[in-house]
């Protein structure tokens, strides 16, 4: 798994994963259910994912959906710059075009509005377009409220009720005010509901 996998949980108090594991582990299923949204094909015609040929490398952030500012910006260094598994060797070419940050970081995990914002854009100056969750605060208007969905440097997703262009009711919305910049988010809306995956 070198160049395509690093766990940044070092910690773990006991999650089926436990810590820096060599492989890619999901110790609660959203990450897995995240992954065949985006790339699921069993390679034999049953393709479920929007970018079924795309190369998938992945950074696990959380530990049993718990996550801190440390594990978010290790996670994000590494999309820097890649590394073998033992994290020797970096290497710059092999950063992911995109990544799918379904997650957020709220104050109860140590966040605050300008907590992640170096992270992220230094993933934005090196071309990594850093796709966010919109959250799932709704229906109110101003609850995307947590990084990294808030930022102007990430491009954030809302969901829609599927087979609709109605947003779904636990869906964030704007204007993001956690940070007085009243900045318009999302800036997509997807279907995001019953959603076939892995």
């Amino acid at each position: 798994h070198d160049y395509n996998w690093h766990d940044s949980i070092h910690d773990s108090v006991g999650t089926p994963c436990g810590n820096d594991s060599p492989f890619p582990c999901d110790d609660q299923a959203h990450g897995t259910h995240t992954t065949g949204t985006m790339v699921g094909d069993d390679g034999q015609g049953n393709q479920i994912g929007m970018a079924p040929g795309a190369k998938w490398i992945g950074c696990r952030n959380m530990d049993a959906n718990f996550g801190t500012p440390a594990r978010y910006i290790e996670c994000m260094q590494w999309f820097l710059a890649p590394t073998r598994i033992n994290g020797t060797d970096p290497d710059p070419t092999k950063a992911p075009d995109i990544t799918n940050n379904s997650w957020e970081c709220p104050p109860s995990e140590g966040c605050s509005a300008p907590t992640l914002q170096a992270a992220v854009e230094a993933q934005a100056a090196a071309g990594i377009m850093m796709v966010s969750a919109a959250q799932n605060s709704g229906p109110g208007c101003s609850t995307v409220q947590n990084p990294p969905g808030i930022y102007e440097a990430t491009y954030t997703a809302g969901a829609l009720s599927t087979g609709t262009d109605t947003i779904a009711s636990f869906s964030s919305r704007g204007p993001v005010i956690a940070d007085g910049s009243n900045r318009i988010k999302p800036d997509i809306t997807a279907p995001g509901t019953n959603i076939r995956s892995s």
